[in-house]
């Protein structure tokens, strides 16, 4: 019989693997990195909640991030025509130093009073756009950096570092504030990008990954896909609704947090970025059990509706609990919110895909993800408004019980029909 077998060398060239050291080195710098994002995006809503004061607070702080999206939105289409002309790694390289010096820039110019808070909002749109090429940029150095695995399992290897890092990251970020100011924080956001970029200029990765294709902003094949796919138009309403209803709950933490407690606010805006952190960690399991028994549609509906519940007993344990009893709840709503989000998310990217043919199923998810983030701002404004001008309570109440309509009406119409799914 003949021998079938590929040799060592002739599968090793096929198949690089980086260095288990380098790739190491990589996760690494990457979760210092995500701790620097995480208490200088923290530190900067507590600036934003301080600027606008207890009346204002939400609303100035969701301005803010509307801002930061706005940034995203306007690059994203034309990420794929830059990655291209200049290269990933040369695109990569260029955004993490530009976000390092440009953070580190703007926090020491607000710890010295040279600038004030309304500086935030200026380079809001810059620090969005940045953001945007680097979580793309980021996501196919994963898999380039954690080679020896599909890309599924490098980017579930980072997101148990992500998870990890964002909660130390809270909690970095709540020492910083309490200690020397919130300025600082976003001075730390800039310095532990470094570690990072000496990697990357350091060390290559076995093979560098593929630039992605090279088109013009798709947006008529985007409305094309929605108008032809009637299972695509249902998630996409899912992923809107809980992006509006339920979304801007992690997003507004401090001012909500702000509103409900007296003292503590850091404290507890940081037990619940940590939480949630936590909670995605162990969306794993969740996912697996709920695929075994429901289609990834109504299993993003039952996990919406989860998140829904997580909202409205987050707002009756503020009503009716005070002090470590409180603390401690916050933070199994956290874990169960942030478990519940990721497993959503999860699942409506598999359903998307599942949606069309194999060939298709970028331009799905695309079409699906640029629909989420384009109804952000209104989520954002929306509670930001409720919060500032009517009250919190009912923010979380509309908050709740929007996004379980939402979920539960794409349970009860959500499965892939016969007719429905793509060869």
């Amino acid at each position: 019989m003949a021998d079938t077998s590929v040799p060592d060398g002739a599968a090793a060239k096929a198949e690089p693997h980086t260095p288990r050291g380098i790739s190491w080195a990589y996760r690494v710098t990457s979760g210092v990195a995500i701790v620097g994002i995480t208490a200088g995006t923290f530190s900067a809503t507590v600036l934003t909640n301080d600027y606008g004061g207890a009346q204002l607070g939400a609303i100035v702080t969701a301005v803010w991030i509307v801002f930061t999206v706005a940034g995203r939105l306007l690059v994203a289409p034309f990420l794929p025509l830059v990655i291209r002309k200049f290269g990933a790694r040369r695109t990569f390289l260029v955004v993490k130093v530009a976000a390092a010096v440009l953070w580190v820039l703007l926090g020491v110019l607000l710890a010295l009073g040279v600038v004030g808070v309304l500086s935030l909002y200026a380079t809001a749109p810059i620090f969005g756009a940045l953001g945007v090429f680097a979580s793309t940029l980021t996501t196919l150095y994963s898999g380039a950096y954690i080679s020896g695995h599909e890309m599924s399992g490098a980017l579930t290897r980072m997101a148990v570092v992500r998870g990890g890092s964002i909660a130390l990251g809270a909690l970095v970020g709540a020492l910083i504030i309490v200690t020397l100011g919130p300025a600082w924080g976003i001075v730390a956001r800039g310095l532990l990008e470094v570690p990072l970029v000496i990697v990357l200029l350091s060390y290559r990765p076995a093979e560098e990954p593929p630039a992605p294709e090279a088109k013009r902003p798709v947006f008529a094949e985007m409305r094309k896909d929605l108008a032809d796919n009637p299972v695509l138009r249902r998630l996409v309403v899912l992923g809107v609704g809980l992006t509006v209803f339920a979304g801007p709950f992690s997003e507004l933490l401090v001012p909500i947090t702000s509103a409900l407690r007296q003292t503590g606010v850091v404290t507890g805006a940081a037990l619940l970025i940590a939480s949630i952190a936590l909670g995605q960690v162990f969306s794993v399991q969740p996912v697996a059990a709920l695929q075994a028994r429901f289609t990834a549609m109504q299993g993003s509906g039952l996990m919406g509706c989860l998140r829904a519940v997580c909202l409205g007993v987050y707002g009756l344990s503020a009503f009716l609990l005070s002090g470590g009893l409180e603390l401690a709840v916050w933070a199994v709503i956290g874990l169960a919110f942030g478990m519940s989000r990721a497993a959503s998310g999860a699942l409506m990217v598999g359903a998307a895909v599942k949606t069309v043919p194999k060939e298709n199923s970028s331009r799905a998810i695309v079409a699906f993800s640029f629909a989420c983030t384009l109804s952000s701002p209104v989520g954002l404004l929306l509670w930001g408004a409720l919060v500032s001008f009517v009250s919190v309570e009912v923010a979380i109440l509309v908050g709740a019980v929007g996004a379980f309509a939402v979920s539960a009406y794409v349970f009860r119409r959500g499965d892939l029909r016969p007719s429905e799914q793509a060869a």
